[in-house]
């Protein structure tokens, strides 16, 4: 097998047998040699077999050495062992975004707003994530005065779910555009047609948007022509979609 791997006809299924003979031998030594002249599948197997064995120092040495399966293994191992602060202390982008991630299952917001305020993008994406998840508005907000375009957008969509146009108001009129388009959004869900018709009229182009449609669906035709004479966009195309409606009903 060893002869045949080595030459051209066959050699990719002749060599992935001798992979998986090797490790179904334990053979560390061989397969280390074939991951050191570049066989990817060897250092694939051979970190995940160093991994099962709970080889930690071994796979240290291959994660030194420039093997990026030995540095995945790695930190999934150190992560069973010994927890966070041994994730911590591995210099690998891999290691880092796991440590992210373990922090979020432990819910830990203070160790995730520090990395995120270090300017770990992906700690930031996913505290943002979890204060959502627990509905953590004040901190979303602080997160948001502090420029956090993601915070901004959840603080939004959580006041959507909770019905309350009048804080979407507020940011809106300090100038947060996710804020006036989910205000338009919700008055729109609402049946508010009065507050989407004074949004409007003062140039909010989300309400102008979303007014239309709604005149259209509680059937109030005349405001409808009313948006069609001022050339509110969209008013026509409702209006028409209304009476081709009606005809066939």
């Amino acid at each position: 097998m060893r002869e045949l791997s080595g030459n051209g006809y066959g050699y990719d299924s002749a060599a992935l047998r001798l992979v998986r003979l090797l490790a179904e031998r334990g053979d560390v030594e061989q397969l280390g040699e074939r991951a050191d002249n570049g066989d990817l599948d060897s250092a694939m197997v051979l970190a995940d077999l160093l991994a099962k064995r709970g080889d930690a120092e071994t796979l240290r040495q291959r994660a030194g050495n420039g093997d990026l399966f030995a540095e995945l293994r790695l930190s999934d191992l150190l992560a069973t062992l010994e927890g966070v602060e041994a994730v911590r202390q591995c210099a690998s982008p891999y290691a880092a975004e796991l440590l992210v991630d373990l922090l979020v299952e432990q819910d830990d917001v203070e160790a995730l707003q520090e990395l995120a305020d270090s300017g770990d993008d992906h700690a930031a994406d996913r505290l943002v994530g979890l204060l959502a998840e627990r509905g953590d508005l004040t901190l979303l907000r602080q997160r948001a005065a502090r420029g956090d375009g993601r915070a901004a957008r959840r603080v939004a969509d959580l006041l959507v779910e909770r019905g309350d146009a009048e804080a979407l108001r507020r940011l809106t009129d300090n100038g947060d555009i996710h804020a006036a388009l989910r205000l338009a959004d919700l008055l729109a869900e609402q049946g508010n047609v009065e507050a989407l018709r004074r949004l409007a009229d003062n140039g909010d182009h989300y309400a102008a948007a979303r007014l239309p449609d709604l005149l259209a669906e509680q059937g109030m035709l005349d405001l409808l022509e009313r948006e069609v004479a001022a050339g509110t966009r969209g008013a026509a195309r409702a209006l028409r979609r209304t009476r081709i409606s009606s005809a066939s009903s």
